[in-house]
């Protein structure tokens, strides 16, 4: 290896000599970063900007890519929320700019504004990822990257013979420390010393033992690619499963992204197109306002009485009142699912004009459906409506074209002009419906 060279790794076996001749990496020469509508070189860069190799993002065990922001950049808060399996974090960079407007940077993927949630991106597909973070290096983008720009390169093809890889990791997660909350016998002990009188029904039930378990999680994928001179691909699979820490919640996220590009008249001409698609299922059980007023399954396993057991002699579950809820008849009495699907492309064009000159063409597609359906069974307690059931749907869809000319040159040695001139286009199309039902007289039956 040498600075400002590719890395060269060669089998050594039996071998007395070596003769190793290296490539140049143009960008390690320059010191080249990714910004707004291009590259440039960090050397004559004014703005303020961060730069993360995917390698590092790839090192957590994460079902977001948000999540894996954490640490990697000084000045970006990163702050999860309910710790659903799968959930995105809220990013901020440089704090709160506003009292009521939102503070989400703008990401976009490969040029592409990128709108919703990063749960499509596979954080195994990321080369690199720079944060813009002041005015000046989010101008481009006008008043959607006033709260700083997240710009994610994916990985490409590469010159050579194919190169198959495959990564596969596996985590277990556990509740450190449950809530000290008194046992049954404790509870007794506490009643009969302040002379109280309690509902005692008999039983010594730990309601967080219950609700709680250790989660395993794996993650898996595959990816090959190659290339010749004159062009290259890159293909991926990627899925991951993580189990939630609470009984019954979880995620599964299958990806997959194709890339190629090719050369054209005399390597004037450059054309690149990328596929990517994706479908997240999501399973979640009533945990923060999802619970209603009385509380969800959290606040339900620590204010339940220890002595209450967890089902009747019949076998069903043992529910004192709609108010007082068993945690344990939420998980299971609860269906909540989602399914998302989504599918990315896109299509691009550079080229070379002139010396210096560049014509850049940029076509995008994005299509988002997810549909969640939640059904809830008439043996809770708490259900005066023989069972409901609640299905909303949302499909997203946005196209893009952007049109845009660059001019690069030098005047002597210690001028240096970068000018760029353009249009881009974006329009989105958003559609959200859903309906509900309850009073199901039937049962053993699925509410769907």
């Amino acid at each position: 290896s040498y600075l400002g060279y590719k890395t060269e790794k060669i089998p050594v076996g039996n071998k007395t000599r070596i003769d190793v001749t290296l490539r140049e990496d143009t960008a390690e020469i320059e010191g080249v970063m990714v910004v707004a509508y291009g590259t440039a070189k960090k050397e004559s860069f004014t703005g303020s900007a961060a730069v993360v190799k995917g390698g590092e993002l790839q090192k957590r065990v994460v079902g977001n890519v948000t999540k894996s922001f954490e640490g990697t950049v000084a000045g970006v808060q990163v702050a999860s929320g309910g710790g659903q399996p799968g959930e995105a974090a809220s990013v901020i960079i440089r704090g709160i700019g506003s009292v009521n407007a939102s503070a989400t940077p703008l990401y976009v993927v490969d040029g592409i504004p990128f709108d919703g949630s990063l749960s499509a991106i596979n954080p195994a597909d990321i080369e690199t990822m720079t944060v813009l973070k002041d005015a000046s290096a989010g101008a481009l983008y006008g008043a959607r990257g006033a709260n700083g720009v997240i710009m994610i390169t994916t990985k490409k093809g590469t010159e050579g013979k194919a190169k198959v890889s495959y990564s596969v990791y596996g985590s277990i997660s556990s509740l450190p420390k449950q809530y000290p909350m008194l046992s049954a016998s404790q509870y007794r002990a506490f009643a009969k010393e302040k002379g109280v009188e309690i509902e005692d029904m008999g039983a010594n039930t730990n309601w967080q033992d219950e609700i709680f378990r250790t989660a395993f999680s794996h993650n898996h994928n595959l990816s090959i690619s190659g290339g010749m001179k004159n062009g290259n691909y890159r293909a991926s699979l990627g899925f991951q499963n993580q189990e939630g820490i609470v009984e019954r919640t979880g995620m599964k996220k299958y990806t997959g992204r194709f890339y190629i590009s090719q050369k054209m008249l005399n390597d004037r001409l450059n054309l690149e197109a990328s596929i990517t698609a994706t479908r997240n299922n999501d399973q979640r059980v009533p945990l923060g306002e999802s619970g209603g007023f009385e509380g969800d399954v959290l606040l339900s396993a620590l204010k339940v009485n220890p002595t209450y057991p967890i089902y009747n002699e019949d076998g069903s579950y043992f529910q004192k009142s709609k108010d007082v809820r068993n945690p344990l008849a939420m998980i299971n009495l609860t269906n909540d699912k989602t399914e998302t699907d989504r599918l990315l492309a896109n299509v691009t064009g550079t080229l070379d004009i002139w010396k210096g000159l560049k014509y850049k063409m940029n076509i995008a597609f994005d299509e988002m459906k997810a549909s969640r359906k939640v059904t809830q069974d008439a043996k809770l307690i708490y259900m005066t409506d023989k069972g409901t059931v609640d299905i909303n749907n949302v499909e997203a869809k946005s196209f893009l074209i952007e049109n845009y000319l660059t001019y690069n040159f030098n005047l002597g040695t210690d001028h240096r002009f970068n000018l760029l001139a353009g249009h881009s286009y974006q329009k989105f199309r958003n559609y959200r419906y859903g309906f509900s039902e309850n009073g199901f007289d039937i049962d053993g039956i699925n509410y769907i």
